[in-house]
């Protein structure tokens, strides 16, 4: 740094243009305060809209892409690994049977439906 000839340092050209692109050059300081976070409410407000914008975007669009994954999941939630031992024998495996059963409020006649 140089000195002038009343002794005080003078900065740099770009500390000198950095400080007044910060702070200004006579600048209320409490007014560029409250625009600095009247710009962070901007800048959140359009993200969050941004997210919300997307959000909605999936939950209207009706494509099938998720429908197969829907299915594809109960698939797999339904077949069950085999459980085995340290040594690898099995314990329990699934077994596939078919499944009966009746809904009562569609049963019309209950003594006819307990005879069979």
């Amino acid at each position: 740094m140089t000195e002038p000839a009343d002794g005080l340092p003078t900065r740099p050209w770009r500390q000198r243009l950095l400080r007044s692109l910060l702070y200004g050059r006579n600048v209320d300081r409490a007014a560029k305060a409250r625009a600095r976070v009247g710009l962070a409410i901007v800048a959140f407000a359009a993200v969050y809209a941004v997210i919300g914008g997307r959000l909605v975007m999936f939950a209207l669009g009706a494509d099938g892409h998720s429908a197969r994954q829907a299915a594809a999941r109960d698939a797999i939630a339904t077949a069950r690994p085999d459980i085995v031992d340290r040594n690898g024998e099995v314990l329990a495996t699934d077994v596939k049977a078919p499944s009966l059963f009746g809904e009562p409020r569609r049963i019309i006649d209950k003594d006819e439906a307990i005879d069979c």
